[in-house]
């Protein structure tokens, strides 16, 4: 079950708290070391902060840094006694077990005499989520990207959303979404494909002693072939075949890569992955150690040499 608790979010720019609730908020203070935390004003516009919502309710403070405290504030006065309404009418003061003792005809000559108000302050129970990059409107709306990883899986996730989502149009793209402007959580599936695309730029030409391949279809794979050596960049001609099997006389063909003798071979599956990415708190990471963790993980698979 979702925490119903408001969450607070610390941005560097902007410290953000979202209710779920309908009740109003005007009576809750953010403190920071026991300080109100002023408002903020211009990092999102008034359509944007709406947008985010939802059955959520946002409200923006100044960025911080201290301890941070949601507090109830109820302002309260008590009877003190009942006084007449017309001071000329010669009738006495009275304690409030005397005035209701009295017919309605009378109590009407009367009204509460009220104590000096009091506060009574309330501590709420909140959530706090530190995020290390900056709240950004073009990211919300999904202009921007804050980190290299958001930029390498949301394209993925939104291809995945508009595709599930029944009676999806383009206007919700418009629509601001918290998600996009926060640390990412991995699914072992997104571990599997961001090894993939990051494979092209963490394997060099020469110097790998595996290749890897994805396969499988709904749930998938990684088969890795190991090699004798590593790689040294020796290729040779490969004749294009003609129906029969044989090679044209020209000579065409295309130019391949000479690979060392395969010595073994191994499967990774997404089960694998998901536990490794448990064992060293991929989704407690931030985005750019996540990042980092995946690169090093895709060097060892292709067992690149340094």
């Amino acid at each position: 079950m979702a925490s119903t608790a408001p969450q607070i979010y610390r941005f560097p720019n902007a410290t953000m708290i979202l209710w779920n609730s309908t009740g109003s908020s005007d009576n809750i203070a953010l403190l920071e070391d026991g300080k109100p935390l002023a408002p903020l004003a211009g990092v999102l516009d008034e359509e944007t902060i709406k947008s985010l919502g939802g059955s959520w309710r946002v409200r923006l403070h100044a960025a911080s840094s201290g301890d941070l405290e949601l507090v109830l504030s109820v302002w309260t006065r008590e009877v003190v006694s009942y006084i007449p309404k017309d001071e000329s009418a010669g009738i006495r003061e009275l304690t409030e077990e005397d005035f209701e003792k009295l017919t309605p005809s009378f109590q009407r000559l009367y009204k509460k005499k009220l104590s000096e108000a009091t506060e009574t302050r309330t501590t709420i129970e909140h959530e706090l989520k530190v995020v290390d990059y900056e709240l950004s409107q073009a990211v919300l709306l999904g202009k921007e990207f804050p980190t290299e990883l958001h930029r390498l899986t949301t394209p993925a996730r939104e291809r995945a959303r508009r595709s599930s989502s029944y009676g999806y149009y383009s206007r919700n793209e418009e629509l601001a979404d918290l998600k996009r402007n926060l640390p990412l959580s991995l699914t072992s599936e997104e571990i599997l494909g961001l090894i993939n695309s990051l494979s092209s730029a963490a394997v060099p030409a020469t110097g790998w002693a595996a290749s890897v391949r994805t396969q499988g279809y709904g749930t998938l794979e990684l088969e890795i072939t190991f090699y004798a050596a590593p790689y040294g960049g020796a290729v040779r001609k490969k004749p294009a075949l003609k129906q029969n099997g044989r090679p044209y006389a020209d000579g065409r063909g295309s130019i391949v890569k000479e690979l060392p003798a395969i010595v073994g071979k191994a499967v990774v599956t997404q089960g694998d992955l998901a536990e490794w990415w448990s064992a060293i708190g991929g989704n407690e990471l931030s985005d750019s150690a996540k990042l980092e963790a995946l690169k090093t993980l895709t060097r060892h698979l292709w067992k690149v040499s340094e």
